[in-house]
């Protein structure tokens, strides 16, 4: 997020309460249950009110600017040339009141038959609710965010199209306005309920070999605000691993893992984009551009003359935000059902999973050392887009759905017709729209999924005395089209796959205007950080979606190298210890590629036409990396009794202890820092910790 004021105030309370169970029916016969039930709250204040803001001395309310200055609003303001977030709220899915109640029942029975088998099977049974009462910001856009302006831009939001003096770039201002507007409200809860079985049988094959073979099946279900089931499934996911015992001691092993991994499907697709009421948690809203006319007559302040000409022009105008009156399009929820009840297509979106192959060999060459390697392989498959489409009269709806679908929705929406319309007055090659270019775009789209390669290779020793040292390489390589943040490493980002913009309006086409366009910005290659050839370069994308060009290549969350070594010693007196510890960990940089906002300046007036500034990949993904960069932390602690049964530890942990501020991120638009903290390493931190146990 932008280094500008960003007030983010909220409250988290939580509960977890469970009760376990344990019976040995037998020497050969065990049973296990567990019940849980957790309860989440977290309360997104209002952002702030104007007298917390007005204490910084940037932000002094200035009636005279109007209500779309950023100084007298909370809207979010993005700063299109680096995507960076300014003023306001920074969580897109809004302020308000989060409820997330979960409750889980598990049953799991272990039975030993004869000398060599040990099965175990169960049940796991879980549901989870997410109830929201919230309001999305509005957002504001515009190429240079800047204090003390109407409209928050450098330029005040004048111009419609691109500004060579910009670098070709989009410079006009949009407004997403995310409220209802006097329609009725309705509730935002969602329901997901998971419900799984399984079975394994661990056994062994002589004095070598050890063989694990499973099945899990699993029921998911995801109902949205309405009550609609929009995910029912049924998955099974076999497992299997064996162990080869090279000697029979137990010191050389060679592995061999292989299976499928579903996750459940996460709640926020249900609550942002699969919700068929207008609540302020679902991605509804209405598009408005700055208006303002080129023509000298008309001033971009006061903008009425503006509106009052584009109105003259046929064009959508709607007055109720004021300067933003040349309404774009809207979103409305409850679209893609209507489409779907309508029996234009089925919806049938089925949970993305993880199939991985992972073969491994272990050695324990002596008491204290031991060696590890192993080779990985992952591919996340069956990924969901949540993208805006056109229906068959050529609005706009948010089309929910697995990738492998898209093509076959799309037909049915009338994607040849559209694609005819929408492009009427552009050329390809010299050539007009055909639907033959129509039908090739959908034969052609590619279904996403996620490659996770790597060799990872482990040195640990433990010495006498207390001394341990671990030592950790991964080489690796992650590929794939669509990055959408993810859940951390384990995931690869795949189970969050909800902000990435792959296949976003597919009538939306690289043209030979666009090129044009690119070609007359004064040094556009040049400015871009590109070779001379960087237009010539897209010229086989042609006819592409604009939303598909150059989007496989290495992901985000790539490292091609990570390094770690971490060692600590204890030294014990008594019921006494002091501990000192240290780590070191080096990584390749992330990669990225440089980025355009493209459009065509015919479909801009459009009435519902929000494919305008699609982010065009003007380099293959990861065409370029960070720089790489390390850091080390150091920790003591001391650990003392305080009585008979209580015991108290004292932890000192020091990160980033030479203060190593190395870029990290990168602004695709740019190729400079994201002008934000987190381009850089964290700095140097100090942090102590206190506990007791009893």
């Amino acid at each position: 997020m932008g280094d500008r004021y960003n007030a983010t105030f909220f409250d988290l309370e939580g509960s977890v309460n469970s009760l376990s169970w344990n019976w040995a029916a037998s020497q050969d016969f065990f049973l296990e249950a567990k019940i849980a039930r957790q309860v989440s709250d977290e309360n997104r204040r209002i952002p702030f009110t104007f007298e917390d803001k007005i204490q910084d001395p940037r932000y002094a309310p200035n009636p005279a600017l109007g209500r779309f200055a950023p100084n007298n609003n909370d809207n979010a303001f993005v700063q299109n040339f680096d995507n960076t977030w300014h003023n306001g709220w920074i969580f897109g899915d809004g302020y308000g009141l989060n409820e997330f109640p979960r409750d889980q029942l598990n049953l799991a029975a272990t039975q030993f038959i004869g000398a060599s088998h040990e099965l175990k099977y169960g049940l796991d049974l879980q549901q989870v609710k997410w109830d929201q009462n919230v309001q999305r910001p509005n957002i504001q856009t515009a190429y240079d965010f800047i204090l003390g302006h109407p409209y928050g831009a450098a330029n005040n939001c004048v111009g419609f199209a691109s500004d060579p003096t910009e670098g070709g770039e989009d410079t006009r201002c949009f407004l997403v306005d995310y409220n209802s507007h006097g329609l009725p409200l309705s509730n935002a809860e969602t329901d997901g309920d998971n419900y799984g079985a399984y079975l394994r049988d661990r056994f062994s094959v002589g004095d070598h070999w050890t063989f694990n073979v499973g099945l899990r099946a699993e029921q998911q279900t995801i109902s949205n605000d309405t009550g609609r089931e929009v995910i029912d499934q049924l998955t099974w996911s076999p497992r299997f691993n064996m162990v080869y015992d090279v000697k029979g001691d137990g010191r050389q092993l060679i592995t061999f893992n292989t299976g499928r991994f579903f996750v459940q499907t996460p709640q926020y697709l249900a609550n942002s984009a699969l919700q068929e009421g207008w609540n302020g948690a679902s991605n509804t809203y209405d598009l408005f551009m700055h208006a303002y006319s080129a023509a000298p007559a008309l001033s971009f302040l006061p903008t009425t003359a503006a509106c009052g000409f584009l109105a003259g022009l046929g064009l959508p105008i709607d007055f109720t935000q004021g300067a933003y009156c040349f309404r774009l399009g809207s979103v409305r929820p409850g679209g893609l059902f209507d489409l779907v009840d309508s029996g234009l297509f089925q919806l049938d979106i089925e949970p993305y999973h993880r199939d991985e192959v992972v073969i491994g060999y272990e050695w324990q060459f002596s008491d204290n050392w031991a060696f590890d390697a192993k080779g990985i392989y992952w591919r996340i498959d069956n990924l969901i887009g949540t993208t805006l489409q056109r229906d068959p009269n050529g609005n706009l709806f948010q089309l929910v759905a697995n990738y492998g679908d898209y093509a076959e929705i799309l037909r049915a929406n009338n994607f040849v017709g559209n694609f005819l319309t929408t492009n009427a007055n552009f050329t390809f090659n010299g050539q007009g729209p055909t639907a033959a270019m129509a039908e090739s775009i959908l034969d052609n789209f590619q279904d996403d999924n996620r490659d996770y390669v790597a060799a990872q290779f482990q040195l640990n020793r433990r010495f006498k005395n207390g001394w341990a040292l671990y030592n950790n390489i991964t080489f690796s390589k992650v590929e794939g089209i669509t990055y959408g943040g993810g859940n951390g490493g384990n995931d690869l980002g795949a189970f969050n796959n909800l902000d990435d913009d792959y296949g976003r309006n597919m009538d939306a086409v690289l043209t030979d205007q666009i090129l044009a366009g690119f070609a007359a910005t004064p040094n556009f290659c040049a400015t871009q950080g590109l070779p001379a050839s960087c237009i010539d370069d897209l010229r086989p994308f042609i006819g592409q979606p604009l939303s598909t060009i150059n989007r496989q290549g290495e992901l985000p969350n790539d490292r091609s190298v990570i390094a770690k070594s971490f060692g600590y010693k204890v030294w014990t007196f008594g019921r006494q210890s002091f501990t000192l510890g240290g780590q070191v960990t080096w990584q390749s940089g992330s990669p990225w590629q440089k980025t355009a906002a493209a459009s065509n300046p015919n479909v801009a007036l459009l009435d519902n036409a929000r494919n305008t500034s699609i982010n065009l990949f003007l380099q293959e993904r990861g065409s370029n990396n960070d720089p790489d960069f390390y850091w080390a932390n150091a920790s003591v602690a001391y650990a003392f009794p305080l009585g008979s049964r209580l015991s108290g530890r004292l932890r000192l942990e020091a990160t980033n202890i030479t203060d190593e501020q190395e870029l990290v991120a990168t602004s695709d638009r740019t190729g400079l820092p994201l002008r934000s903290r987190r381009s850089f390493q964290q700095p140097r931190k100090f942090r102590l910790l206190a506990s007791i146990t009893f």
